[in-house]
């Protein structure tokens, strides 16, 4: 089983238009799905038939409509009730590209994240994902209780974060990091990937892949690094498409157990992990991808 923690969930609502432009009013039909990151990676692993559940604060109308959307799919609920109310996010989603507007979120009790820690730490699952942002004024130090309890059930860690906190994971020995290139550089400080990379390899980390967009993937572990082009470059909503870079590698780990030490193998991590991206990329909403063209890619 695969537990997906998201510490900042959300309601996502989706608009899409012809062409977005300032100034002009819009007549549209919402798409409202389960969000934030550890949401879509959730809803990715159940579409591929992967057991999976799915844990965080949800609070609030828009929390109880984020357990009626998950409803209606695979993912097992493992929720903790808060009083703070779940937040929103906007997406409007053009011909061209997505613009999205994030609301930050309330701040969560120190009670809330022990109660969490204990979700982790009773699941035994074995990979555990930590996705997203943490809400405004977290303590330091959350994610790395998060990634303890995680350990101390024996499950093998995937996290997707950005800031101090991606600095954190790697020093808590987070077993696979997933960045972009600007989170990796703003994190260590390095422009270059590579070194970047080495970076929170040399904190703790044992592997990091690095999503670059255009470019594709690039993995780095101790004695490897690999590189992938982009699977297909579509137009469509690119919303969502790091997420379902997770739930590949989280799915990859949670089969073999362990990060890869040969070459073939992790390129072939990355080649899964690619070609999901860029079918969700043709999905109207994230935590969503188009299985036709997915198993296109794959045969390809």
């Amino acid at each position: 089983m695969i537990l997906t923690v998201t510490p900042n969930p959300a309601l996502d609502i989706t608009y899409q238009v012809d062409h977005l432009k300032r100034g002009v009013s819009f007549r549209v039909t919402p798409l409202a799905e389960a969000g934030g990151k550890g949401l879509n990676v959730a809803r990715v692993l159940a579409a591929l038939g992967n057991e999976v559940s799915a844990t965080g604060p949800l609070g609030g109308a828009n929390g109880l409509r984020v357990r009626e959307l998950l409803e209606k799919t695979a993912v097992v609920p493992k929720f903790i009730a808060s009083q703070v109310p779940t937040r929103q996010t906007i997406n409007v989603v053009d011909d061209s590209d997505a613009t999205i507007f994030n609301e930050a979120g309330l701040p969560q009790t120190e009670e809330l994240w022990e109660r969490l820690s204990h979700v982790i730490l009773a699941a035994r699952a074995k990979v555990v994902t930590i996705c997203g942002s943490f809400p405004p004024h977290t303590a330091p130090g959350t994610l790395t209780k998060l990634l303890a309890a995680a350990r101390s059930a024996g499950s093998n860690t995937v996290v997707d974060t950005s800031g101090q906190a991606l600095v954190a994971a790697a020093q808590a020995g987070a077993d696979l990091l997933k960045p972009n290139e600007v989170e990796l550089a703003e994190a260590t400080g390095e422009n270059a990937l590579q070194a970047g990379a080495t970076r929170l390899l040399g904190l703790g980390a044992k592997a990091v892949v690095c999503s670059r967009g255009a470019a594709g993937l690039s993995a780095f572990t101790p004695s490897l690094q690999v590189n992938v082009p982009p699977g297909v470059r579509l137009h469509g909503n690119p919303t969502g498409a790091g997420d379902s870079l997770v739930a590949s590698l989280a799915a990859s780990l949670a089969k073999t157990g362990e990060i890869p030490t040969s070459k073939p193998e992790l390129t072939s991590w990355l080649n899964r992990a690619s070609a999901l991206a860029a079918a969700t990329v043709a999905a109207p909403t994230a935590g969503a991808f188009d299985q036709a063209l997915y198993q296109k890619l794959l045969e390809e």
